[in-house]
């Protein structure tokens, strides 16, 4: 069962990003998974998206390294798995999280220009940028009464349609 974080990523990749098709804790090889990933059929794109709600900061083990490292062997399997499960989809790897330590910024931001140079797409979508899509969802849900089938946008719905 996906986690509220994850819903999240999937409702921006329905509603904003214009995914037809979203799933959840997709099992991946032997032993791993990939949070959430959506397919743009249109567009021909599908989005592989790792996802850590941790409100106090994201952190795995004992310090910054070893939660990039973590990170990092997360998505060095999901482009394994993406190279084997859709080869022709342009793929963009993501990873969300709502509270990262600037020095885990830093160590993500050095990875990330290591995959451009690899030509892999991988988007921060962390602390501002986080908080952007959900203001953006909110905005949104504030406006539109129809029932999308996303459970995180029919929360925002009912927290933009109470009765003061």
């Amino acid at each position: 069962m996906a986690e509220i974080g994850e819903n999240l990523v999937g409702c921006c990749l329905r509603l904003i990003f214009g995914c037809e098709i979203v799933v959840y804790n997709q099992k991946i090889f032997r032993q791993g998974e990939v949070d959430v990933f959506g397919i743009d059929l249109d567009k021909n794109i599908i989005y592989i998206c790792e996802v850590a709600t941790h409100i106090l900061g994201t952190g795995y083990g004992s310090g910054y390294e070893d939660t990039i490292n973590k990170i990092k062997n997360k998505f060095e399997t999901d482009i394994k798995y993406s190279l084997k499960i859709l080869p022709a989809f342009k793929k963009v790897f993501m990873f969300w999280s709502p509270n990262v330590p600037r020095g885990v910024v830093k160590l993500l931001e050095d990875y990330k220009k290591n995959t451009e140079k690899e030509e892999i797409n991988f988007d921060l979508i962390i602390n501002q940028k986080y908080t952007e899509f959900v203001n953006d969802l909110t905005k949104r849900a504030e406006k539109d009464p129809r029932n999308t089938g996303e459970p995180f946008y029919r929360v925002l719905q009912i927290l933009g349609h109470l009765k003061k």
